[in-house]
């Protein structure tokens, strides 16, 4: 989550099967709403589903929005 936008957009195209068109509109729409930072919470919601499975997403969704 701490990471910038540009960063976010090279680590979710390196390590995630997200085709690379979803990513650019992905990245369009962040642009225009940069304060929910969601190329940052798709990276991790990505990277938790390969390490955890899916069904740890909901738990880690809800304590990162207390945390951030």
């Amino acid at each position: 989550m701490n990471v910038s936008d540009e960063d976010a957009i090279r680590f979710i195209k390196l390590y995630t099967f997200i085709p690379l068109e979803e990513i650019a509109e992905l990245a369009e729409f962040a642009q225009k709403n940069l304060r929910e930072r969601l190329i940052q919470k798709k990276l991790a919601c990505e990277i938790t589903k390969m390490i955890h499975g899916e069904q740890q997403i909901s738990n880690i969704l809800k304590a990162n929005d207390v945390l951030f």
